[in-house]
């Protein structure tokens, strides 16, 4: 039995778990300062809550693809991963969360009620996130195939039914 080489391995799995566990702190920092007082400064922390929402999502999926790359390259058996498409969903949602609270303080200068500018917010978020998430996962899709890393598609197959417009339709 020879030794595998799981380097590449160990160094992505490390930098795909710090990403996604320093998210939340993060986020829950920024948006701890709202005060529901002033609104442009409650607006400021939305804005600023909403990068590192992003970075996960990206790396939710990059990573996952690097991960998927790396065990490919290892020789390792792979198994589905379902973790993933529970953290593009999350993503999905917080986004939506910091729209929405965005959408509420600024809805007023555009002369909406606060619920109507949180559920437009909230909407808008969504799919913000589902779209930038879903163009991601092409990208590292697209790039698994142009490597022939094959079987990426059963790897991550929860989160290509999140995606796959073709598959919603069955």
């Amino acid at each position: 039995m020879t030794k595998r080489d799981t380097t590449k391995l160990v160094e992505e799995a490390k930098l795909y778990w710090t990403v996604q566990s320093l998210i939340a702190p993060v986020v829950g920092y920024l948006l701890s300062h709202l005060t529901f007082a002033d609104k442009l400064r409650d607006s400021i922390f939305c804005v600023l809550a909403l990068v590192p929402i992003i970075v996960g999502a990206v790396y939710n999926l990059a990573g996952a693809g690097y991960i998927y790359e790396a065990r490919s390259l290892a020789g390792l058996p792979i198994r589905r991963d379902f973790f993933c498409a529970w953290m593009a969903t999350a993503y999905v949602i917080l986004g939506g969360v910091a729209f929405g609270l965005l959408g509420y303080f600024v809805g007023s200068s555009l002369h909406l009620p606060p619920r109507a500018g949180l559920s437009i917010g909230f909407g808008l978020g969504c799919a913000f996130l589902w779209f930038v998430s879903r163009t991601i996962y092409k990208q590292v899709e697209n790039e698994c195939l142009r490597q022939n890393l094959q079987g990426f598609d059963q790897y991550l197959s929860d989160v290509k039914r999140l995606y796959d417009l073709k598959l919603w339709k069955s």
